[in-house]
Parts: structure tokens; C-alpha cells; sequence
């Protein structure tokens, strides 16, 4: 049982529906929800392209790793965490302290639709993006599959999701 004092952290890929599910997620449980891209965004003052473009991504990597320290000090968030945070060893090893982590799943296919409107993101920038997003999943997959809990998104609804999350990781909002 997950409680209220701990934080929920949903992980993964760029639009596997980490933002979406969140905020569903955090109104369910009564929960404050950060989008750790737009925490990032906002202190900058820059798109997470333009960050990408301005300073490197050496530069998002260290503001990330540096909110991920700020938010695991903090208790009952939901937290969308940045597609990569889980990438560092330290952040994956915070994330797990708290218990409730969600990797959100989809197929390369699902993502490149998904995103299209978007503004690009700044790592799937590329000439052909779905072959973009399928080397980066896999360079991921190792990091991503040692979650334990695993939702595939392709053919649910955020609520859906919220309702497995809820159900996997016995979470309360009491």
C-alpha cells in the first residue's frame, strides 16, 4: 500500500502519456502534480527545445537531476518525470525510495502520432522521427524495463490508466 506520503513518480518515453496521466492521477488522489519539463521550461525561461538549443542537453540533464533531488525531499506529489530522468542512476535510485513508480509504455508508432502537432522534441528532432524514437526506446529499454510496474498506453484512455495505477500500486488519497 502506497501512502498518502508518497510520491508517485510516472516514467517513460516522450508521449507515452506521462503528463496526461498525471493530472488525472493527482485530481483522483487529491495529490499536487509537477511536470518536471515544465518546472524545467518555466525556470529557464525556454521551451525544453530551446533549452536543448541554448545550452546542450549536458545543461537540461543537470537541472533535471537537481529538481528530481528537490521533489523526492517533498511528499505526496505525482510527478511526470522528463522522458530521460530515469537515465541517471541516481534519480532512478530516488524514484525507487518512494515505492510507487509507473513506467507508461507505448509503441513507436503510437508516440510519433501523438506527438505530431507538437512542438518537436528536442532529442526526436531528426529527418525520419519515427526511426529517431525507435533507436532512443531502445537504448532506454534497459533502464525503462526495470521498473516493475509496466502500463502499455497504446489502447487505453488516461482514465484507464489512472484506474490501473491505482489498483497496481493500492495508492490512497487518505
Amino acid at each position: 500500500m502506497i501512502t498518502p506520503e508518497d510520491n508517485v513518480y510516472l516514467v517513460g518515453f516522450s508521449g507515452t502519456g506521462k503528463t496526461a496521466v498525471g493530472k488525472l492521477l493527482a485530481g483522483r488522489l487529491r495529490r499536487r502534480f509537477v511536470d518536471m519539463d515544465a518546472v524545467i521550461a518555466e525556470r529557464l525561461g525556454e521551451s525544453i527545445p530551446g533549452i536543448f538549443a541554448r545550452y546542450g542537453e549536458g545543461r537540461y540533464r543537470d537541472e533535471e537531476n537537481l529538481l528530481v533531488a528537490e521533489l523526492t525531499s517533498q511528499q505526496g506529489l505525482v510527478v511526470a518525470a522528463g522522458g530521460g530522468a530515469i537515465l541517471d542512476d541516481k534519480n532512478c535510485r530516488l524514484f525507487e525510495e518512494s515505492r510507487a513508480v509507473v513506467a507508461l509504455r507505448a509503441n513507436p508508432e503510437t508516440i510519433q502520432k501523438r506527438l505530431e502537432g507538437e512542438e518537436p522534441r528536442a532529442l526526436l528532432q531528426s529527418a525520419d522521427p519515427l526511426r529517431r524514437i525507435r533507436e532512443l526506446k531502445a537504448e532506454r529499454r534497459p533502464v525503462y524495463d526495470k521498473v516493475p510496474l509496466q502500463i502499455k498506453t497504446d489502447e487505453l484512455m488516461p482514465a484507464e490508466v489512472v484506474d490501473r495505477i491505482i489498483k497496481s500500486v493500492g495508492v490512497t488519497s487518505e
